[in-house]
């Protein structure tokens, strides 16, 4: 099976086992190299390999420079939309391997997340646009359900004012403006939950991978905003792939974090359960406090 071989930040290319044996013991490559094949969850030190511990003898790393860091990441290698794509496609098809190794550093990725906005926003705006339309329409199904709890939710849904269409433009323009910063936020939630759990995670890592998977869900869920004049059914659409795009999150998420996917997505879980029960409890106090002044 071929085995992918990076140092630094340049991919060395891809090997047979006995060509990259041979290579350790020559010294052409480095015990610290990293090495992925298929099947592997994360890029590996040959150094780590049961097959090339005989053959790992050569020099590791200087205590001048510090062990070497391969980057699999085409964004940390070279700041492009070819390479934000090439990352975009690889955390969808091949997460372990594109990645794997990187320095995920939150600045690195607020031009990752512009670049997220700037291709999405035509549709994030034209959904602005139609959202008076939308409105409606979700009201009028409402009142198809004929019950009295769901009128009630029509009635005020139409009865809130109607912003102007530059008002609305507005908003969604300084959405896009602090979008890497808002995403951040979530990052942290993130972290705390993942704390929650005993994993170990910075919190710049967590706001990263965070901001990776957003990027990918929001890729595929932003043409589908483009059938928000027919709001039934881009509802449909977005139920319809919510779990599908949260498992690919998770997947990327993970191999970020080094975190397996569903102990992230039993973080946010656990985030909404937590919340649930809080907003529960505020209610019910609120409502208690309400009673006793109405008392009085």
């Amino acid at each position: 099976m071929q085995i992918h071989l990076a140092r630094q930040s340049s991919q060395l290319g891809v090997f047979s086992a006995e060509e990259v044996a041979q290579g350790l013991a020559s010294g052409r490559f480095l015990p610290t190299d990293l090495a992925w094949r298929s099947g592997m969850p994360t890029w590996t030190a040959l150094s780590e390999w049961h097959e090339f511990e005989s053959k790992a003898t050569g020099p590791l790393a200087s205590d001048d420079f510090g062990t070497p860091q391969a980057v699999t990441v085409p964004w940390e290698l070279g700041r492009s939309l070819q390479s934000y794509w090439a990352t975009v496609k690889g955390a969808i098809l091949s997460p372990a391997q594109t990645l794997a190794a990187g320095k995920y550093s939150f600045v690195d990725y607020i031009l990752f997340s512009y670049i997220t906005v700037l291709l999405t926003l035509p549709f994030t705006l034209f959904a602005q646009v139609q959202s008076v339309e939308a409105n409606a329409q979700l009201a009028d199904f409402f009142r198809s359900l004929n019950m009295d709890e769901f009128n009630k939710a029509a009635d005020n849904l139409m009865s809130q004012p109607v912003l102007p269409v530059w008002a609305r433009v507005g908003s969604g323009l300084f959405y896009a403006a602090i979008y890497p910063f808002a995403i951040a936020i979530w990052g942290f939630i993130q972290w705390v939950g993942l704390r929650i759990l005993r994993q170990k995670v910075t919190i710049e890592r967590s706001i990263v991978a965070t901001m990776i998977g957003a990027s990918l869900s929001n890729l595929i869920v932003a043409p589908l905003m483009l059938l928000s004049g027919e709001f039934i059914i881009y509802l449909v659409l977005v139920f319809a792939t919510m779990f599908p795009l949260m498992a690919l999150s998770c997947r990327a998420e993970g191999v970020v974090m080094r975190i397996k996917p569903w102990t992230i997505f039993g973080s946010w879980m656990l985030l909404g359960l937590i919340s649930c029960c809080c907003c529960s409890c505020f209610a019910v106090v609120l409502g208690m406090l309400s009673k006793s002044i109405g008392l009085k």
